[in-house]
């Protein structure tokens, strides 16, 4: 009979606790046999040692593992890692057009980025965990706009949900350049930035989307376009004489912008079919906050961060387009403040409500409203 050794991250998946060194695991249903099963062959699929150990009977109430000694904790899970090419989906669409995927260089071209996100995958974790915070907030204003779903993809592969600033000086989650930001209606000087906005940024985004839609009536050059540029996009496609992203030659990043937003899809989408498990715990949570409109001047942050009984820090985590300690509003405009609520700080209230069973079990990502 073996000995199963399960952590406890096994078994928040299986729901099946055995004491140590027991071979057998008391159960209540067959569902949670089933589970183990399902559980076994999706860490282990080939490996003899967990094969051999997908044997199951019940009896008496008792789940008996038939096969040889395994051990399934973190630590044994990753030795029965493998690396595999992956298995390419027949089709695919974007922003609801159709992908040539079965054309050589196309699908060579979305098998590189597929390949590269699935094993990069403290990367890709973060894109998940981050996404559950922050696609709602994006996804709204992109249904205000009646936008594509799938434009949310372009803010992970240009920011990761980070407030960066590029070395040529793109910002935020869209990371606008500061010409661009302003014309499209953001406030940047030195105690502001909007970039840094994510409810303005993406209001401003979209705007960009529709505007460029005008030009291309096609979602994916309206997508290149906001890496190369419209400028940039136009010429190309004169010289070139195309019309189709898929056909143009281009710099070697925006060869690869279309590719990688495809690929970050495919991967939120499909998480378990890339290797991809976790529990509602492991993403992070949204953070329940209120607004304050602010119409003067804010000669100290951090008083008014300790008038909300907060500290200078979460003021700034949850405004971060105020990049000074001050805000001199001389011509009295209206500043909407996020502030978190104090009840609502502690990771275990966050996520007292939480179900404790995998997230994304069904292949699904979409996030919760």
């Amino acid at each position: 009979m073996p000995k199963l050794f399960l952590s406890p991250w096994v078994q928040d998946f299986t729901g099946l606790e055995i004491p140590p060194n027991s071979s057998q695991i008391p159960i209540q249903s067959q569902s949670q046999v089933s589970s183990w099963i399902s559980f076994l062959r999706n860490v282990g699929a080939g490996d003899p040692a967990v094969s051999s150990a997908q044997s199951v009977a019940t009896k008496n109430g008792l789940a008996v593992i038939s096969g040889q000694q395994i051990g399934l904790g973190i630590g044994p899970i990753l030795s029965l890692y493998k690396i595999f090419a992956i298995e390419l989906p027949k089709e695919l669409n974007l922003f609801g057009e159709p992908v040539p995927i079965q054309r050589y260089d196309v699908r060579e071209s979305f098998d590189r980025e597929i390949l590269i996100n699935t094993y990069w995958q403290s990367q890709t974790l973060m894109f998940f965990k981050r996404a559950n915070r922050w696609f709602p907030s994006i996804e709204k204003i992109l249904r205000k706009y009646n936008l594509p779903d799938d434009l949310k993809y372009i803010s992970i592969i240009e920011s990761g949900f980070m407030n960066v600033k590029s070395p040529a000086g793109a910002a935020g989650f869209w990371q606008f350049m500061k010409p661009t930001a302003k014309s499209y209606g953001l406030e940047i000087n030195d105690e502001v930035d909007e970039r840094y906005n994510l409810e303005k940024s993406t209001e401003a985004a979209c705007t960009y989307f529709k505007d460029t839609y005008k030009i291309y009536k096609n979602w994916t050059l309206v997508a290149a376009s906001y890496n190369i540029g419209i400028g940039a996009l136009n010429t190309e496609l004169k010289n070139q004489q195309v019309t189709s992203y898929y056909d143009l030659f281009l710099n070697e990043e925006t060869a690869r912008y279309v590719f990688r937003i495809m690929a970050i899809k495919t991967l939120l989408n499909n998480p378990k079919s890339y290797g991809f498990y976790f529990r509602n715990k492991d993403l992070y949570p949204i953070i329940p906050t209120y607004s304050v409109i602010v119409d003067s001047s804010i000669t100290d942050l951090v008083s008014f961060s300790k008038y909300y009984n907060l500290n200078y820090k979460l003021i700034k985590d949850f405004n971060p387009w105020l990049i000074s300690n001050t805000l001199t509003n001389k011509e009295g405009k209206s500043y909407k403040f996020i502030i978190p609520k104090i009840d609502s700080l502690n990771y275990n209230d966050l996520l007292k409500n939480n179900s404790e069973q995998v997230y994304l079990i069904d292949d699904s990502a979409k996030t919760k409203k």
